[in-house]
C-alpha cells in the first residue's frame, strides 16, 4: 500500500487515504512497524505545508462506522493473508461502499471483481496503483460497482432465517416425516 501511494503521488494525482486500524504491536512484525512508522513520519513531514494525503486514524469502534463510511469512497483492503472471511468487506457491504481487496483467498471470493468490487495482484504495489487509479479516473465505475452490492444480512435478519428453518423442521416433524438429528459425542 505504502509503495502503491507514492507510485500514485509520483505520477500527479490528487487523492486521501485515511488508514483505520490497530493492534500494529500485537499482530505486526517488528520489520512491518518500522516500515509503517518511517512511512506515516514521512507523510508528516513531507505534507506539513497542505492537507496530508495518508492519515492514520488508528482503531475504530462499531458505532463510530456509519460516521467513517459517510466520509469515503473506497475501502482497501491489501491483505495478504488468505483471509477466510474478511469482516471490513462486511462493514463496507453494509454502507454500499465498494472494495478494492488483494485477489487471495476469501476476499477475492466475496467481492466480485469489476461487479462490486476491483481486485489486484497480492504484494503488487503496481497493480494496486493501477486499480486505485482506475478507481479514481474511470467515469461511472463507482457507480456501477455500488449498485451491485448486496449488503451481507443484519442479526436480525440471521435470526428470522434460523428461526424459518426450526419452524420448518418442526413443522415436517408434526407431519409425520421424520427428522433425524446428529448428536456428538464427547
Amino acid at each position: 500500500m505504502f509503495d502503491a501511494i507514492k507510485l500514485l503521488r509520483n505520477r500527479g494525482l490528487d487523492f486521501t487515504v485515511d488508514i483505520f486500524g490497530a493492534n500494529l504491536k500485537h499482530e505486526a512484525t517488528e520489520q512491518f512497524r518500522n516500515a509503517f512508522n518511517a512511512f506515516i513520519k514521512q507523510e508528516q513531514r513531507s505534507t506539513s505545508h497542505r492537507t496530508p494525503m495518508v492519515r492514520f486514524n488508528g482503531a475504530y469502534e462499531m458505532v463510530d462506522l456509519q460516521r467513517l463510511m459517510r466520509e469515503i469512497d473506497w475501502v482497501v483492503v491489501p491483505s495478504t493473508w488468505w483471509e477466510i472471511f474478511g469482516m471490513v468487506v462486511s462493514e463496507a457491504f453494509l454502507y454500499g461502499k465498494p472494495v478494492i481487496c488483494s485477489k487471495i483467498g476469501g476476499l477475492a471470493e466475496r467481492v466480485r471483481d469489476n461487479v462490486d468490487g476491483l481486485h489486484f495482484v497480492v504484494r503488487s504495489s503496481r497493480s494496486l496503483a493501477e486499480i486505485m487509479e482506475r478507481a479514481m479516473s474511470e467515469d461511472g465505475l463507482w457507480e456501477h460497482l455500488c449498485c451491485n452490492i448486496v449488503p451481507p444480512p443484519t442479526a436480525e435478519g440471521v435470526a428470522r432465517k434460523h428461526l424459518e428453518v426450526y419452524h420448518g423442521v418442526s413443522t415436517l416433524a408434526g407431519a409425520g416425516h421424520e427428522v433425524h438429528t446428529i448428536r456428538a459425542e464427547r
